[in-house]
């Protein structure tokens, strides 16, 4: 820590904005997110942020020259009410038969009015190179985007999240068009969250967990899809909070051979129960009306009938020191 600037170095969580792209999943209920081990720079200037790294991102095998390394350069703007910053990252990966490199921008403002908030990232990749699998020349062009909004009247607060996530039409090509967001920014219980269908295997053991994705058509990140998530929360009291959301979802870009495109409507029920300091107890309840994305598809090996709306709870007693 010096006056032209602060230096870092070691492993460090990895997040930017909203978290769409870069998530350091740094809440209890949240996957591991993103680290990167980095040497990093860091100045302010007045309401001016500038931060430079060099940084590893994913260890591969041992004794192979196979590790993603990046070059990461942000700036970022802040007042009492307004943000907005830029964060610029080129990694590349490269070993005996492979080599790819990747540049994403990601775009992120933030404006806080007192009853009125706002937020929005926008992201765009565009990578090439050849991979390990022999297939050489391949392009990445990719794009993202959310916005959210919310609206405090009171003890009654609305809000109302909006998101892209390009697809592609054609898998078989050497252009990739699939834009993903961080599984860890999550918005709903089931639906970009879980990996849909998961069906009972025919044999449960150790290394299926007693879960079967060989006809999974989503994963478990919002990816290939245009969805509009309204929701509404009434403070009931200082320490109970039940909020109410409804994702409505569908397919971004559909293959020349598909039609169906609806993902389906997802309703959750969320309540948050914090008696005190620090301590949290949450419950989560979804039933997922599926749509013709699931209930018209056809597997090879597993067949269809991909039609039973799947419902699940979750409860979190969450502790913070």
């Amino acid at each position: 820590n010096s006056d032209i600037g602060i230096i870092r170095f070691g492993r460090m969580p990895v997040h930017w904005g909203a978290g769409m792209v870069f998530n350091a999943g740094m809440q209890p209920t949240q996957f591991i997110g993103a680290t990167a081990d980095r040497l990093q720079y860091s100045k302010q200037f007045d309401s001016l942020f500038l931060l430079g790294a060099i940084e590893s991102r994913q260890e591969g095998f041992i004794a192979e020259q196979d590790d993603t390394i990046a070059g990461t350069l942000g700036l970022y703007y802040a007042t009492d009410r307004v943000s907005a910053g830029l964060y610029n990252v080129y990694a590349s990966q490269s070993s005996e038969d492979s080599s790819f490199g990747q540049f994403t921008t990601d775009l992120h403002g933030a404006a806080d009015f007192g009853a009125v908030k706002l937020e929005t990232e926008l992201a765009f990749q565009y990578g090439s190179g050849d991979l390990n699998n022999g297939l050489d020349d391949v392009t990445q062009k990719a794009f993202g985007g959310l916005l959210d909004a919310s609206l405090q009247m009171d003890e009654l607060i609305a809000g109302l999240n909006l998101g892209y996530a390009s697809g592609d039409d054609n898998l078989d090509d050497k252009e990739f068009k699939t834009f993903s967001f961080d599984q860890n920014y999550d918005i709903s219980l089931m639906l970009f969250d879980q990996v849909l269908p998961t069906l009972k295997p025919t044999a449960s053991n150790e290394l299926n967990q007693g879960l079967e994705t060989g006809a999974a058509r989503l994963g478990n990140s919002i990816s290939n899809a245009i969805y509009i998530q309204p929701r509404v929360a009434y403070a009931v009291s200082e320490t109970f909070t039940p909020e109410f959301r409804v994702l409505l979802a569908r397919a971004a870009r559909l293959s020349e051979e598909e039609t169906a495109s609806n993902y389906g409507i997802e309703l959750n029920l969320n309540l948050n129960y914090e008696p005190v300091e620090n301590f949290i107890l949450r419950g989560q309840a979804g039933y997922l009306f599926l749509g013709d994305y699931f209930t018209e598809y056809t597997d090879p090996n597993f067949g269809g009938s991909f039609d039973s709306n799947p419902y699940g709870a979750e409860v979190n007693f969450i502790l913070k020191f």
